[in-house]
């Protein structure tokens, strides 16, 4: 049984299907023969490649390859692959581990080889370094409720179903998207923030205790998501396209009330001016305690504008504290923008004229045209991705669940968003490929005092099973597609 159901909001449609399919995940790897072609190099012909002068190589493993090339759209930024240059690239990736479980990491690594690396010189397991130690992370009460897709840096998510069962996403099912390692933490009561402006020498610093209870700044409250930029990355994988990064499916993303100081209220409170002309040229640079094993911590920026429209400093999700793993006690939290501009542990915001330099700004989390290379594009010309496009996915039943053709009806619960602020209007469900279609009667979200939709719309729909004699989505393999304006199908890709 499939399921395709069509959103729609104010300017335009989108339609999903469920994707039932199962993908063969195993890397493609070249049999050894297959390189023996190629030269032969020793390690110290490799040492003598370490500048764009000499051309940059590393090895891995029994390869040696030339990433002279990659260099500029690495997503870490040159510096961190600069690191191995001459050498071998496995004690970083042991370092830096999500490398070793992404095929596609791999097979970007393949087209730059130039060669094989002497035997002699292959690195023994026990030459890479342990890195465990550095990785150990103490945090109380983190839930055992998620799916793990890494260890370091952690991240997991919400198995689709159980999410499902909730409006507002209980603190124990909020996936965890952390991009470096989780910082000391600090007591509320101690907790600073700097404030800095753009040509000052130094900026201000102040208590979160003395601006939570300063009677000039009310609280703000906002109903919003916060997902992962790649949510559903997962169902946009198939054998003929890959996808870069975690392969997260429809869990990534949780529904709550987070409430704070807002940006705006912040900015006045200590004498800027919200409403001069230049705040559309300006940027709004937040930077979070976490940092890389470089000592650099997390920064991103957002429009200044979008800040003072939207922007919050969180340190309340559902009225409870923020969970450490989600920012405790700070976060900066933007409705309507994707989960990295959403960030955690903040230790500073600036208002700036140029973006954020961090390399989640400049190098990652970027959209390139469809049928270019990465390593075609100089990611730091290419616009960051900000805010969400409508987007949507079925959370119950999951993939490749066989249904119990015994029943006379199955429920079928998903989530929605629209294009920035804007609400749902309708939602339609199809259990004949597109055929004909039905009504979603009950959807439930929620609507800020601005009157923005920045939350989930939560729906579902009751599908009749009589007219089924077997019920497994073994049996069917459905693509992505979405509507236009006009009502023309177009397929994702």
């Amino acid at each position: 049984l499939a399921f395709s159901y069509l959103i729609s909001n104010r300017s335009f449609f989108s339609s999903s299907n469920q994707v039932l399919y199962s993908l063969d995940s195993s890397p493609q790897t070249k049999s050894k023969h297959e390189y023996s072609h190629l030269p032969t190099y020793t390690r110290k012909e490799v040492n003598e490649h370490y500048s764009k002068e000499t051309g940059i190589w590393v090895t891995f493993k029994d390869g040696v390859y030339d990433i002279t090339d990659f260099l500029r759209v690495h997503p870490g930024g040159e510096s961190k692959i600069m690191m191995a240059a001459g050498g071998s690239i496995e004690p970083f990736w042991a370092m830096y581990s999500f490398h070793l479980d992404s095929d596609l990491v791999k097979d970007m690594l393949k087209k730059y080889r130039i060669g094989n690396l002497h035997p002699k010189d292959i690195l023994k397991e026990s030459d890479i370094p342990d890195f465990s130690f550095m990785k150990k992370e103490k945090i109380e009460n983190r839930s055992d409720q998620l799916n793990k897709h890494l260890s370091f840096p952690y991240c997991a998510e919400c198995p689709e179903e159980r999410l499902s069962h909730h409006f507002y996403t209980p603190q124990e099912l909020f996936f965890v998207r952390n991009h470096n390692g989780i910082p000391d933490k600090t007591p509320f009561e101690e907790y600073e923030i700097e404030v800095e402006f753009e040509g000052e020498e130094e900026g201000r610093t102040f208590k979160l205790k003395d601006l939570v209870t300063d009677k000039k700044i009310t609280p703000k409250r906002k109903s919003t998501i916060v997902a992962c930029a790649g949510v559903r990355r997962n169902h946009m994988t198939w054998k003929e396209h890959k996808t870069k990064g975690i392969p997260w499916r429809g869990g990534a993303i949780a529904n709550a009330i987070w409430e704070g100081i807002a940006i705006k209220d912040l900015l006045g409170h200590i004498g800027y001016d919200v409403n001069h002309k230049g705040i559309d040229k300006l940027h709004l640079q937040c930077i979070g305690n976490d940092k890389d094993f470089q000592g650099e911590h997390y920064n991103v920026s957002v429009p200044l504008r979008d800040a003072i429209d939207q922007g919050i400093l969180a340190y309340k999700y559902n009225g409870k504290d923020i969970p450490f793993d989600h920012g405790y006690p700070l976060r900066l939290i933007m409705p309507g923008f994707v989960g990295v501009r959403n960030v955690k542990w903040v230790k500073k915001v600036k208002i700036s004229e140029e973006e954020a330099q961090g390399a989640y700004q400049q190098r990652d989390y970027k959209i390139i045209p469809l049928g270019t290379e990465i390593d075609q594009v100089d990611l730091k010309k290419v616009n960051p991705v900000y805010k969400w496009e409508i987007n949507s996915a079925v959370m119950s039943p999951q993939e490749n669940q066989v249904i119990d053709s015994s029943k006379d009806s199955l429920e079928v619960r998903g989530w929605a968003y629209g294009t920035y602020g804007t609400e749902i209007h309708s939602i339609e469900v199809s259990t004949n490929e597109g055929k004909t279609w039905d009504q979603v009667n009950n959807m439930r979200f929620d609507v800020n005092d601005d009157g923005k939709v920045f939350g989930w719309t939560k729906w579902d729909f009751l599908v009749d099973l009589k007219d089924y004699k077997s019920l497994n989505s073994n049996n069917h393999n459905h693509s992505e597609a979405h509507t236009n304006s006009e009502g023309t199908v177009l397929p994702i890709w």
